[in-house]
């Protein structure tokens, strides 16, 4: 594969981790904002057209690389910490195990 092939890939790159069972935590987390909770654009369109890419979508910048990732918001400026959805997620079920309510045959005991 030439150095061309490689820079006018048509795959495009994620720069946010997939949601993972419908979870997705990647977002601006400042309650003033107007985009509060509203899943921004997960993909990477440095060097698109402004044809190409789709303005209802809201956006911010990805800084840093790997693990030190933050997402700053595009309107508030306001930076959050990437997370693993799927971590998250894994998570949440260990301690939903680990903290549910033993039934047991006498209420007493």
């Amino acid at each position: 594969m030439n150095t061309l092939t490689k820079i006018s890939s048509p795959a495009r790159r994620r720069r946010l981790p997939f949601p993972s069972f419908g979870i997705d935590i990647n977002f601006c987390r400042n309650p003033q904002c107007p985009l509060f909770a509203v899943p921004p654009d997960p993909y990477d369109n440095r060097g698109k057209s402004a044809g190409k890419v789709k303005p209802n979508l809201p956006s911010g910048r990805v800084i840093g690389s790997g693990d030190e990732k933050t997402f700053e918001c595009g309107v508030c400026k306001q930076t959050s910490i990437i997370k693993n959805n799927h971590a998250l997620v894994e998570e949440y079920r260990r301690l939903r195990g680990r903290f549910r309510p033993r039934l047991c045959e006498n209420p007493y005991l």
